[in-house]
């Protein structure tokens, strides 16, 4: 029951889901990357500018 409050009050504050959203931008951004289509997307897009 404690472990469950604990994560609730680390749910319920900004400052601690500030690195946990950081690290989700940049691997979700790492994973675009590695995926050959959606790379193919922003090469197009990239190169129409």
């Amino acid at each position: 029951m404690s472990s469950f409050a604990t994560m609730n009050g680390i749910w319920n504050s900004p400052i601690a889901l500030l690195p946990i959203a950081a690290l989700a931008a940049y691997f979700g951004w790492r994973i675009v990357e590695f995926i050959p289509f959606t790379r193919r997307i922003i090469e197009r897009r990239e190169g129409g500018q």
